[in-house]
Protein backbone atom coordinates (compact mmCIF):
# COMPACT_ATOMS: atom_id res chain seq x y z
CA UNK A 1 0.00 0.00 0.00
CA UNK A 2 1.38 3.47 -0.81
CA UNK A 3 0.22 5.25 1.87
CA UNK A 4 1.32 2.60 4.26
CA UNK A 5 4.98 2.82 2.62
CA UNK A 6 4.34 6.69 2.65
CA UNK A 7 3.29 8.12 5.90
CA UNK A 8 2.72 4.74 7.93
CA UNK A 9 5.70 6.02 10.40
CA UNK A 10 4.55 9.01 11.05
CA UNK A 11 0.83 7.66 11.35
CA UNK A 12 2.13 5.85 14.32
CA UNK A 13 4.05 8.13 15.93
CA UNK A 14 0.50 10.19 15.78
CA UNK A 15 -1.32 7.63 17.10
CA UNK A 16 1.80 7.22 19.78
CA UNK A 17 2.04 10.56 20.58
CA UNK A 18 -1.96 10.73 21.48
CA UNK A 19 -2.53 6.99 23.15
CA UNK A 20 1.04 6.37 24.76
CA UNK A 21 0.80 2.52 23.88
CA UNK A 22 2.27 0.41 20.98
CA UNK A 23 -0.64 -2.26 20.80
CA UNK A 24 -3.48 0.57 20.93
CA UNK A 25 -1.54 3.00 18.10
CA UNK A 26 -0.93 0.01 15.83
CA UNK A 27 -4.63 -0.66 15.86
CA UNK A 28 -5.43 2.80 15.07
CA UNK A 29 -2.94 2.96 12.62
CA UNK A 30 -5.36 0.28 10.57
CA UNK A 31 -8.38 1.91 11.76
CA UNK A 32 -6.70 4.91 9.77
CA UNK A 33 -6.29 3.13 6.84
CA UNK A 34 -9.67 1.67 6.96
CA UNK A 35 -10.92 5.16 7.26
CA UNK A 36 -9.05 6.48 4.57
CA UNK A 37 -10.42 3.54 2.26
CA UNK A 38 -14.01 4.87 3.00
CA UNK A 39 -13.38 8.29 3.18
CA UNK A 40 -11.16 9.31 0.23
CA UNK A 41 -13.46 11.14 -2.33
CA UNK A 42 -12.99 10.43 -5.92
CA UNK A 43 -10.06 12.85 -6.60
CA UNK A 44 -7.37 12.47 -4.36
CA UNK A 45 -7.04 15.32 -1.91
CA UNK A 46 -5.15 18.45 -2.58
CA UNK A 47 -2.46 17.72 0.53
CA UNK A 48 -2.65 13.45 0.73
CA UNK A 49 -0.12 14.12 4.10
CA UNK A 50 -2.17 16.38 6.37
CA UNK A 51 -5.31 14.04 5.05
CA UNK A 52 -3.85 11.34 6.09
CA UNK A 53 -2.05 12.78 9.34
CA UNK A 54 -5.61 14.28 10.11
CA UNK A 55 -7.87 11.02 9.59
CA UNK A 56 -4.88 9.47 12.04
CA UNK A 57 -5.32 12.26 14.93
CA UNK A 58 -8.78 12.03 14.57
CA UNK A 59 -9.22 7.74 15.00
CA UNK A 60 -6.43 8.34 17.95
CA UNK A 61 -8.54 10.65 20.08
CA UNK A 62 -11.86 8.85 19.10
CA UNK A 63 -10.04 5.65 20.28
CA UNK A 64 -8.48 7.72 23.59
CA UNK A 65 -11.93 8.60 24.72
CA UNK A 66 -13.06 5.06 24.30
CA UNK A 67 -10.51 4.25 26.35
CA UNK A 68 -10.90 6.76 28.83
CA UNK A 69 -14.76 7.03 29.30
CA UNK A 70 -16.40 5.73 32.37
CA UNK A 71 -18.80 3.22 32.53
CA UNK A 72 -21.76 4.67 33.26
CA UNK A 73 -22.84 1.69 35.56
CA UNK A 74 -19.24 1.68 37.20
CA UNK A 75 -19.91 3.26 40.29
CA UNK A 76 -24.10 3.14 40.82
CA UNK A 77 -25.25 1.75 44.06
CA UNK A 78 -29.06 0.96 45.16
CA UNK A 79 -30.09 3.27 47.37
CA UNK A 80 -31.52 0.49 49.36
CA UNK A 81 -28.04 -1.02 49.54
CA UNK A 82 -26.37 2.14 51.31
CA UNK A 83 -25.57 2.45 54.54
CA UNK A 84 -27.12 5.21 56.38
CA UNK A 85 -24.48 7.47 56.59
CA UNK A 86 -24.04 7.12 52.85
CA UNK A 87 -27.50 8.35 52.19
CA UNK A 88 -26.70 11.13 54.28
CA UNK A 89 -23.45 12.18 51.67
CA UNK A 90 -25.17 11.30 48.99
CA UNK A 91 -28.08 13.76 49.64
CA UNK A 92 -25.87 16.44 50.44
CA UNK A 93 -24.58 16.63 46.86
Amino acid sequence: MEVQKKYGRRILAVCYHILRSVPDAQETENDTYFGLWNSIPPRQPENLEAYTLKTARNCALKKYEYNHAMKRSANLVSIEKMTEEQRKVFCLR
